[in-house]
Formats: C-alpha cells, sequence, structure tokens
C-alpha cells in the first residue's frame, strides 16, 4: 500500500514537471494594443446665440454757414451786413466732433455652414447699445459781442446685418464679415451771443440712419456647445443737418439762418464675445 502511494506520487509529479516544460517552450503572444479613435474634426455648422461688450469710438466733422436773411429792414448789418461778423459764426461753428470711447454691448444669432471641408459661410445680426456722444463748442468775438455755437451729435442703439466668411482650423475660426448697419442719428445746434437783446436760437433733427460696416474676428470653441470670440468693426453713416433760425427780440429785431451739416459718422468697434451652439449640421 505504501509502495501504491508512493508510486501514485511519483507520477503526480512527473505529470506537472511535463506540463511546466511544455508551457515554457510555448511561445509567448505578443500584448493587443487596439488603436485609438480617430479625433473628429469640429463641426462649426449650426445655428448659436450670444453676448458681446466692448467699446467704441467715434468720430465726425460740422461745417456751419451764416445765411443773411433780416426780417426788419435795415437789421442786415447785425450780421448779414458785417462779413466779419459772418466769418466769425462759421468759423466757431466749424471742426471736428469729438468725444470720448464708449462701452458698448448686446446680443447676436447668427448661422454657420462649413463645407470643403474648412471653409466657412455665415451671417449674423446683432442689436447693441451705442451711446455716441459728440460735440463741438466755441464761443468768438463779433462786433456785437460774444457768440458761441455748440454742435452735438449722439445715438443710443446700433444693429448690423453682416455675411461673414472664414477658414477653419479644427476649433479655431478665422474670419471676415461685412454688410449693414444702422441707428438712430441725433443733431443739436445751439446758438447764443451776447448782444442787446440777446440772439439765440436751436434745432435739432434726429432720423434713423442706414450705413455699412466692415471687420474681422477670431473665434475658439470652448467645448462642443460654448464659443468666444474677439473681434472689431468699423461702421460708417451718413451725416446729418439742421438749420437754426437766429433771433433777437422776438425776432422782431434780426433773423438769420444758421445751417449746419455733419460729416460722415465714422466708428471704430473692438469687442469680445460669448456663443452658444445649438448643434453641427
Amino acid at each position: 500500500m505504501h509502495l501504491k502511494a508512493v508510486a501514485l506520487l511519483g507520477a503526480v509529479a512527473f505529470l506537472g514537471a511535463a506540463q511546466a516544460v511544455y508551457a515554457a517552450d510555448m511561445p509567448v503572444k505578443a500584448p493587443v494594443h487596439s488603436e485609438p479613435a480617430a479625433a473628429v474634426p469640429y463641426n462649426w455648422s449650426g445655428f448659436y446665440v450670444g453676448g458681446n461688450a466692448g467699446a467704441s469710438w467715434a468720430k465726425s466733422d460740422v461745417t456751419s454757414n451764416l445765411i443773411p436773411g433780416p426780417v426788419v429792414p435795415g437789421s442786415a448789418a447785425l450780421y448779414g451786413g458785417v462779413p466779419a461778423n459772418i466769418a466769425v459764426i462759421n468759423a466757431i461753428g466749424t471742426g471736428s466732433l469729438s468725444g470720448n470711447g464708449r462701452f458698448t454691448g448686446g446680443g447676436q444669432i447668427g448661422f454657420n455652414w462649413q463645407f470643403a471641408p474648412s471653409w466657412l459661410v455665415g451671417i449674423e445680426a446683432d442689436f447693441n447699445s451705442f451711446n455716441e456722444k459728440l460735440s463741438l463748442s466755441r464761443t468768438g468775438t463779433t462786433t456785437i459781442g460774444p457768440a458761441t455755437v455748440t454742435n452735438s451729435l449722439s445715438t443710443n442703439w446700433l444693429a448690423t446685418v453682416r455675411g461673414r466668411i472664414g477658414v477653419t482650423f479644427d476649433r479655431l475660426l478665422l474670419y471676415v464679415t461685412g454688410g449693414a448697419a444702422f441707428t438712430d442719428l441725433n443733431y443739436s445746434q445751439v446758438y447764443s451771443d451776447g448782444a442787446a437783446p440777446p440772439g439765440a436760437g436751436s434745432s435739432s433733427k434726429k432720423s434713423t440712419k442706414t450705413g455699412w460696416t466692415v471687420g474681422g474676428g477670431g473665434e475658439w470653441a470652448l467645448s462642443d456647445r460654448w464659443t468666444v470670440k474677439a473681434e472689431y468693426l468699423y461702421v460708417q453713416f451718413d451725416g446729418q443737418n439742421t438749420t437754426t433760425l437766429l433771433c433777437a427780440g422776438g425776432c422782431g429785431t434780426f433773423s438769420q439762418n444758421l445751417t449746419g451739416v455733419t460729416g460722415d459718422l465714422r466708428v471704430h468697434i473692438a469687442r469680445i464675445g460669448l456663443n452658444y451652439r445649438f448643434g453641427g449640421l
């Protein structure tokens, strides 16, 4: 019995050793490495909405022209009969309208279409606060005393509708843009002098202007839905005009017309924005 047990244990040991030798002689399989999935390029196509904020710098010019037109016979000498007075008033009412940089901010909505495969075309509309305030106020000396002419130009809002064309580098978009611009343009002219009786007059004109804009920028995709952009726009509108009736003594002593004409309103805008995309096509 004892010998049988020893023989059985010997057989088990022999089989175990043989299995180990066989396993050692088997070729070792190389580890399997799966190829990483190819990165999907960012798709800029689709609708988006967002907001923007920045600064604007505006400039314009104004030209004033005093037109003799006395109501009372013999009163022309007050202004119209003295060429030097006309020259002074025209000069103090003519020059550059200046202002400081102003805050601008608002919202935009747009649509992009990416094609071929890195080009992009789109359209964007925005509406922004646009509180420009430009003025020119000067005083000159005439034969009847000092005279002051103040010209002011202001706006409240700005809207644009622009096309965009650009090229994409995955999550980076570089683009140029241009289209139509709209604003409310308010122009006023105020006159006063030190004559006896004093002369005074004021006038204003307000209208909605259509102009044009051109610019460019860059946009970066923070995620599949959110993008951030930096943008520059140049905007230009035609000028405004008004006619001020200058009167003294209730217009019974004299009256004259002072016309004012502004040049183009020229605006530079630098701003940043944040957009939310509704998904690619």
